[in-house]
């Protein structure tokens, strides 16, 4: 006892040393089989399967007793522990097993879940009798705030860059598209992205729909007492550039140079019928003779009908359209193809589909037939969307729409009289100042 007391540190000393000196001898050990270990020690080996196999007549596994333990996931469907999901009750048009979702909501009447069927059929409640309406889908209540008001929650401004408390930028365009940042919430595109925009169509306005006045009026048809059209007489008045008529007296077949066009008189038809004359006071015959015209410059161009003291206009119409942001005007005809758009918008192509003129100045005095009324085009591609175009666009018809709604639910201030300076009537015969609109012009180079 006196030697362990005397000498214990040292006893334990000597045990580390010798655990240390077994650890190293096992780390040099282990050091040395790691460094022999080969690619064939690293190859795992494929282990049997726990069933015998056996194969049908064309090569296919089937299983057998043994392996039908392990099949039963995939015999789980045709297991007669597996019930299927099945309308319980025949008459009734759906029906859950509680593990299968039904779409359900709350009927606003009694306040108790029903399936949403019923309100797609707009049926009564099962359960109250209320009548249904269609369900209206409603975004979480984090979509729908709304701090400044104008109608953009604020997820989708925060998102696309705008003020979620300013609501002066409802109306602003934000990525230069022409297009306000609220119409495009409303057509769910992207305010912040010129090419993520509505139809560009939308901003094209109609200026006019016209056909230029041809400068020739058909005056009288003479037979002279000949039933040949070669010897028959058309008297016809051309209008010179400096705006004034010459009488001409031409055969069939004759040519007529108007404006920057050749025409050919290609028929003549003689015709007279009975009308009453007011200042005689007795029916009387008149001459309603009619010519056909054709042009040689322009093959393909349907014939002109010119008849008696008639302006006479050419097939051609020409219709002009305006684009509202870049102010850009064009030009074309039924059939033709424009263009709108630039590198940062995109461009949409559309097709001149038809036109359908309101009115028309068809007078005498008329120089041109101008019109307004309405205009189809197409998207220049297969299925494409079509949009009539009327004086005034669509874009602006809903910037119109979306001002006038917030005017109406704005607060109205008491009007004051006594805050109006004196009020005069109009001079008579002339329309006053600020009640006088301007007549629409029509250019006609539009």
């Amino acid at each position: 006892m006196g030697f362990l007391s005397k000498h214990y540190e040292k006893i334990i000393l000597a045990g580390f040393l010798l655990v240390f000196i077994v650890a190293l001898v096992y780390l040099i050990a282990v050091f040395s089989q790691s460094m022999e270990i080969t690619e064939k020690d690293l190859t795992l080996v494929m282990r049997q399967a726990d069933y015998s196999m056996k194969f049908d007549e064309l090569g296919e596994e089937t299983a057998e007793e043994g392996k039908k333990q392990y099949a039963a996931l995939k015999d789980l469907s045709t297991a007669k522990t597996w019930m299927g999901s099945v309308n319980r009750d025949p008459d009734s048009p759906v029906s859950t097993d509680f593990i299968l979702p039904i779409k359900a909501a709350r009927c606003p009447h009694c306040e108790k879940i029903i399936p949403s069927m019923y309100f797609e059929r707009k049926d009564n409640c099962p359960l109250c009798g209320g009548k249904l309406e269609q369900l209206a889908e409603r975004k979480p209540d984090d979509m729908l705030k709304d701090a400044d008001g104008d109608g953009m929650p604020d997820v989708f401004e925060i998102k696309h860059g705008l003020n979620p408390s300013d609501p002066g930028d409802k109306m602003t365009d934000l990525d230069g598209d022409g297009f306000p940042n609220y119409i495009e919430y409303l057509a769910e595109t992207s305010p912040s992205d010129p090419k993520s925009r509505p139809p560009l169509a939308e901003r094209l306005s109609l200026r006019g729909i016209r056909r230029n006045r041809i400068p020739l009026q058909l005056a009288n048809v003479m037979t002279n007492n000949s039933e040949k059209k070669e010897e028959w007489l058309v008297q016809v008045q051309l209008q010179t550039r400096a705006k004034r008529w010459t009488t001409e007296f031409v055969k069939l077949g004759a040519t007529l140079k108007l404006g920057s066009d050749i025409y050919k008189i290609a028929d003549i038809d003689f015709k007279e019928e009975e009308q009453f004359d007011k200042r005689l006071n007795q029916p009387r015959q008149v001459n309603v003779s009619t010519i056909t015209i054709q042009n040689t410059l322009k093959e393909g161009e349907e014939p002109i009908v010119v008849e008696i003291k008639k302006p006479v206009f050419e097939n051609l119409i020409r219709i002009g359209l305006r684009d509202d942001h870049t102010e850009r005007n064009f030009v074309a005809a039924i059939g033709d193809s424009i263009q709108i758009g630039d590198a940062d918008t995109g461009m949409d192509k559309y097709v001149i589909l038809s036109a359908d003129a309101a009115d028309s100045a068809d007078s005498a005095d008329a120089a041109d037939s101008v019109g307004s009324g309405s205009v189809t085009i197409g998207e220049d591609k297969p299925e494409g969307k079509k949009f009539v175009i009327r004086e005034k666009s669509a874009l602006r018809a809903k910037i119109e729409e979306i001002v006038g709604e917030e005017q109406k639910r704005a607060p109205q201030m008491p009007h004051d009289m006594m805050m109006d300076g004196p009020q005069f009537p109009p001079m008579p015969g002339k329309p006053s100042r600020g009640n006088r609109t301007p007549p629409a012009r029509f250019n006609p180079d539009f």
